[in-house]
């Protein structure tokens, strides 16, 4: 009993903190990982999302193609598209291969129609194929939670955020910058001849590539901001910081996702319209802009399907 009586307490000692006045601690963040689907597999879910709501996305493309038919009307002149054909035809010879004349009848579509347009028209067709896309974003996104909703319901709950949106637009066309400079250089210098030799034209090749990385390092975060500015009271500048933090340690898996999917959407459509507009020339410029806003409509639904596995 003595001895423990003799025994001194132990004293209780404080751990320190870390933390100093008047110094920033560091944040902590927790990071989560996710699963980001493969490009098959979110063309997959695209195709799903489109036949299961295919009335009302037919119903979309549909009026997209005859407002822009009646813009053409109204402001431009028409185009004798067999005659356009059969001359493609003579200067290719007689014994040119179908997908040939296939081909550049459809190049010929693409110049024509945007030489023909003029101003005024490129205005108004841009205008309404911005009013269509926050209606397609709008659509997916209530489809997606399983809402119902009248075809009037699209264009009249969905033009909320149209500024907001068009500041985001202009922020994808910033971030086209770095490639367009690339391209420039690109015809300058490898094209041009400038670079002669293979060392100078690697120098410049893998400039240009620097650029291509730079643009979808930028390009990437803008298209997903396109998603989160159609959210209520989402300022443009919030949706690209909320894109960005969105991006995380995934930057490089989402663009290799965005390249491959939009690569494979705009070859296929390119390819049925070259199909299309051989086979039904007199159609041709009607199945132009239908498949120009189905590419439209697929491009959003993949990146919107995209932006739902960020979450």
């Amino acid at each position: 009993m003595a001895k423990d009586e003799n025994k001194k307490p132990k004293k209780r000692v404080r751990k320190e903190s870390s933390h100093r006045s008047f110094r920033i601690s560091p944040k902590k963040f927790v990071k989560r990982s996710v699963n980001l689907s493969g490009s098959w597999s979110l063309l997959k879910q695209t195709n799903k999302f489109i036949l299961a709501n295919k009335k009302i996305l037919l119903g979309l493309a549909v009026s997209y193609t005859l407002i822009q038919l009646m813009l053409v009307l109204i402001f431009s002149s028409g185009i004798d598209l067999n005659e356009a054909k059969s001359q493609i035809k003579d200067l290719l010879g007689g014994d040119a291969p179908a997908y040939t004349v296939a081909y550049s009848f459809t190049s010929y579509l693409f110049v024509t129609i945007g030489q023909r347009n003029n101003e005024i028209v490129g205005v108004y067709q841009n205008f309404v194929t911005i009013v269509f896309m926050l209606a397609t974003i709008w659509v997916v996104r209530q489809r997606t939670a399983g809402e119902k909703f009248g075809f009037r319901d699209i264009f009249y709950k969905s033009q909320y955020p149209f500024i907001q949106f068009l500041v985001v637009i202009f922020a994808i066309g910033l971030s086209m910058v770095p490639m367009m400079i690339a391209g420039f250089l690109y015809a300058v210098t490898i094209t041009g001849g400038i670079a002669v030799t293979i060392l100078e034209q690697g120098l410049w090749l893998f400039l240009c590539f620097l650029l291509v990385l730079l643009t979808l390092y930028v390009l990437v975060p803008c298209l997903i901001a396109m998603y989160v500015v159609t959210l209520p009271e989402v300022s443009p500048m919030t949706a690209i910081k909320s894109s960005w933090n969105l991006l995380a340690d995934r930057r490089f898996a989402v663009g290799m996702r965005v390249v491959a999917g939009y690569i494979f959407v705009l070859v296929f459509i390119a390819i049925l319209m070259m199909i299309l507009s051989y086979l039904l020339t007199s159609a041709s410029e009607l199945i132009f802009y239908f498949l120009s806003f189905m590419s439209v409509l697929i491009i959003n639904i993949y990146t919107y399907k995209i932006y739902r596995e960020l979450l």
